[in-house]
């Protein structure tokens, strides 16, 4: 993927290329490097970042939405750039979504809510949240459900190694990627989305928010629904 987006000296001084110092056969990786050369010509340096976290999916889009806030490290071309992945992202279908939520709450969706809408209110890189009903006391309590994606706690677990690999090896080999501190924004990162995969602490927060904002309309905080 970096190669493909022109980046591939990158790749090759930091050790993520191939080992032979042959060259390469007109193979599929030839055609990526091509490619990417054709990307650096005509797209900026700052796009290329966004189109690789966009590629390499749910966790690289997820470190770029928390860089787009460091405007303390890095350039404003890349800000930019970056903050166009808060965008929303692509659906999960909401078959896997149901499956997912009857998996988590152990009972069919048709048991727990009146109604659940099929089509999400918003999707993120972690999750998905949906508009329902529940049924509380004969009474129709109009409510948002979020659903996690299925199988990203493994995804994130695995990118997540794979991105302390590349930080450290970046920090090593690339001299000039240090006033980036790849290691630190990948360590913040980690913290970052392994709390985010917990939604209980979320709730958490909601909770001692309301807690904390009582007695001030103007502000509200969603309720939790703990059964």
């Amino acid at each position: 993927v970096l190669v493909r987006h022109g980046f591939g000296e990158i790749v090759a001084r930091a050790g993520f290329g191939r080992r032979d110092s042959s060259p390469p056969p007109k193979t599929e990786d030839a055609e990526a490097a091509e490619a990417g050369e054709k990307e650096r010509a005509r797209i900026s340096t700052a796009e290329r970042v966004r189109l690789v976290a966009q590629e390499l999916g749910p966790s690289f889009v997820k470190l770029g939405q928390i860089a787009s806030t460091r405007t303390d490290v890095l350039p404003p071309e890349i800000i930019a750039e970056l903050k166009k992945l808060q965008d929303e992202v692509p659906p999960v279908p909401f078959s896997e979504i149901k499956q997912q939520a009857e998996e988590s709450l152990g009972a069919p969706i048709g048991e727990i809510f009146a109604r659940f809408d099929d089509k999400p209110l918003a999707s993120a890189s972690i999750g998905q949240v949906h508009r329902a009903a529940l049924k509380i006391d004969d009474e129709m309590v109009e409510v948002v459900v979020k659903v996690q994606r299925p199988g990203i706690a493994a995804i994130v677990t695995r990118d997540l190694e794979l991105l302390h690999m590349m930080a450290a090896a970046l920090e090593r080999a690339v001299p000039e990627t240090k006033i980036y501190s790849p290691v630190g924004l990948v360590n913040q990162f980690d913290r970052s989305i392994t709390s985010e995969l917990n939604f209980l602490v979320e709730a958490d927060h909601c909770e001692r928010f309301a807690e904390n904002f009582e007695g001030h309309p103007e502000v509200r905080f969603p309720k939790i629904y703990r059964q």
